[in-house]
């Protein structure tokens, strides 16, 4: 049991943090839209005025008065409120999935690469368990020595505990479920919806540059308070101001210096994503010159193996040994280092 038990800390870890990161979405939604609602019922309720006039001043009779206003502007916002509380929440998941794509990006590439290498010491073994039994044959028919057998053992015991160090860092490495969409899609939707929020944002700003308002109510003699009677009154105004062409103007060109701010922040996920882009591209020249090394020195190995071949004295079969153990060593690192090449490319062609 104890062999299982770091692996499935792992998945334990991996399902809460994908949930934690779903909760978080969802309570960030929650908090925008609701205080979105606030603001949209406080706006679509009419107001309630109370006070005591008196027309004209100088010689008209105080009147007290009660009644209800409401304003035009004030229903257009109700209902543009909540639209832009709906792109400020599409942002919010966007700008989380970018950022969490950005960066698991790497650990995700190198978390199949160490999977490779796994599949490819498990296949080293195999050949060497083989190369075991065959010597061990040759032992008993004194055309090996025990040493050589020994050292092949050995060589064995190496790979083993090697193999139990890439199970112990694949156990620890976490990478969450990432979608297929292109990165530089998901940062396309990002800006776009960067500047959207601002819009709908700038929307609601923008009703205040005309309004209508309507007032009805009654009113009633307050001195003496019991003589007259209840009457009525009622009426509504205009107002425009000559600077909503302007603002207006000034407003698009605000939101279009929000998208270029936000392209330009340091710590924006676009900036970010330049910077992942440059890793992935130096990690490629640096892969590609230690698979060149590895490949030579593999190539090296093959060509004195083949000075060999077809020797059967005790020395000749030992250097042979030897040869073939240090060729699967490369093997595993040659095999790793081209999968992990593999797929920085990809990466790269597909992402950016």
């Amino acid at each position: 049991m104890k062999q299982f038990a770091a692996p499935v800390m792992v998945v334990l870890l991996a399902a809460s943090v994908c949930a934690d990161t779903a909760r978080d979405q969802q309570a960030y939604c929650a908090y925008v839209l609701q205080e979105a609602n606030a603001e949209k019922i406080y706006l679509r309720s009419p107001s309630l005025e109370s006070g005591l006039s008196q027309q004209p001043i100088s010689a008209g009779v105080p009147q007290t008065f009660v009644g209800i206003s409401n304003r035009l502007s004030d229903d257009l916002k109700s209902r543009l409120v909540m639209k832009a509380a709906g792109k400020d929440c599409e942002l919010y998941r966007a700008t989380v999935e970018v950022q969490q794509r950005i960066q698991y990006a790497l650990p995700s590439i190198e978390r199949d690469a160490i999977r490779t290498k796994l599949a490819l010491i498990q296949r080293a073994g195999a050949r060497l368990d083989a190369m075991i039994a065959d010597s061990q044959a040759l032992v008993a028919a004194q055309n090996l020595t025990v040493a050589n057998l020994y050292a092949i053992r050995y060589e064995r015991t190496k790979l083993e505990v090697q193999r139990a160090q890439v199970e112990l860092t694949l156990a620890t490495m976490w990478v969450p479920e990432l979608g297929n969409e292109a990165l530089r899609s998901l940062l396309a939707r990002k800006q776009t919806l960067e500047m959207e929020k601002q819009k709908a944002v700038h929307q609601v700003s923008r009703q205040d540059n005309w309004d209508v308002g309507f007032t009805v109510g009654v009113h009633h003699s307050a001195s003496p308070f019991a003589s007259g009677s209840l009457g009525g009154y009622g009426g509504f105004n205009f107002k425009y101001s000559f600077g909503s062409g302007a603002r207006n103007r000034a407003l698009d060109k605000a939101a279009a210096a929000y998208g270029d701010w936000k392209q330009a922040q340091q710590n924006d996920a676009i900036q970010i994503a330049n910077i992942l882009q440059q890793q992935i591209t130096e990690s490629i020249a640096v892969q590609e010159a230690a698979l060149k090394t590895l490949q030579a020195e593999g190539d090296e190995i093959e060509n004195n193996l083949k000075k060999v071949a077809g020797l059967d004295t005790s020395v000749a079969i030992a250097f042979r040994n030897r040869l073939t153990v240090d060729q699967l060593s490369l093997e595993i690192e040659i095999g790793t280092a081209q999968f992990r090449l593999t797929r920085l490319r990809e990466y790269l062609g597909a992402n950016f």
